[in-house]
């Protein structure tokens, strides 16, 4: 019994941990997508706060049923924990998701919008800072002027264009428009090509895969039960992974197995949801008959087959090794 309200305990410690410290750090890298080479950092920015809340609110409650697989490993409990673990994940998709949706981040978005869209614009005044050589498409750009949203025809920006290659040339040029500007355009979503060439896109396309997969949730919910309850295929085949924390005599092995598992099926959401998918999909999977007759009730026939193909190898396959382990003469 008091493993089982254990887990209970560090449910709502990692929640509550996990949302005050994720926003915190992805609110800092947020805040890095605005960093301009010799300007003064700001590493965490108020207008950052509500974006990185609502993905890591929402986000969280796919990544929950890790942190009680690793106190599960550790700590076995009999059917109370089982129970326990069972009434947590319908807490998390039948009411911490739904409320934090339409409650916790509607209430934020009224009240703070128009404060922090004014912020917004204060501090993204300035573009770019002069002094610094900046590449883009084999051009070469030195800035003489900073570079801000007040350049006009009026008050231009002076620069030079320093073309590379055997027969390079410079050229003294001057921009009336943000637009105008070519190395501006080339460090999206960064506002500097040189912090682009330092941290990359890597993470920024990670976070924005996986916010996919959060307003597909959103959308799902905003929908009605049947497109919720479809979309639940995802939070079912996350929840199914507790039947491999036991699989194995040595606790490594189920760790390894939790989390791949886990990894698994969130990666192969975030692909369904990335723009990748719909290349192939139009052209592979959305003429198969079974996908053709579910559409008339599912929105997302195919990752509502994924998700419950991959429930359902999982229970067999947790199923298998635990009857294994326990004809082996394994510890439980």
């Amino acid at each position: 019994m008091k493993k089982a309200f254990s887990l209970i305990y560090i449910y709502f410690v990692n929640l509550i941990l996990g949302i005050l410290c994720g926003t915190f750090l992805v609110g800092v890298y947020l805040s890095s997508l605005s960093f301009i080479a010799g300007s003064q950092i700001h590493f965490f920015r108020p207008a950052n706060l509500l974006p990185a809340f609502k993905v890591v609110s929402l986000g969280i409650c796919f990544f929950l049923p890790l942190s009680l697989f690793t106190y599960k490993i550790r700590h076995q409990g009999k059917v109370v924990q089982c129970i326990v673990y069972i009434f947590l994940q319908c807490l998390t998709w039948l009411v911490v998701f739904p409320v934090i949706d339409h409650q916790v981040i509607g209430r934020l978005e009224k009240h703070y919008q128009s404060q922090i869209k004014y912020a917004v614009s204060e501090e993204d005044k300035e573009l770019l800072s002069s002094g610094y050589f900046r590449e883009s498409n084999g051009e070469v750009y030195y800035f003489l002027d900073d570079v801000t949203t007040d350049i006009s025809a009026k008050n231009p920006v002076r620069g030079v264009e320093i073309t590379t290659g055997d027969w390079g040339d410079m050229n003294m040029i001057s921009f009336s428009s943000p637009d105008s500007i070519e190395v501006i355009e080339a460090a999206s979503p960064y506002k500097d090509v040189l912090i682009k060439s330092v941290y990359g896109n890597n993470l920024v396309s990670n976070i924005r895969y996986m916010g996919n997969v959060i307003k597909a949730g959103q959308k799902a919910l905003a929908g009605g039960f049947i497109s919720y309850l479809v979309f639940l295929s995802l939070a079912l085949a996350l929840s199914v992974v507790y039947m491999l924390a036991h699989t194995s005599q040595w606790r490594a092995v189920n760790y390894v197995s939790c989390i791949t598992a886990t990894l698994v099926i969130i990666a192969v959401n975030v692909w369904y949801y990335s723009p990748m998918f719909g290349k192939i999909a139009a052209s592979s999977f959305m003429g198969n008959r079974l996908f053709t007759a579910m559409s008339s009730w599912c929105q997302d026939p195919f990752i509502f087959v994924a998700n419950c193909t991959m429930t359902l190898l999982i229970v067999i396959l947790g199923t298998i090794e635990k009857i294994s382990l326990r004809k082996n003469g394994g510890n439980r």
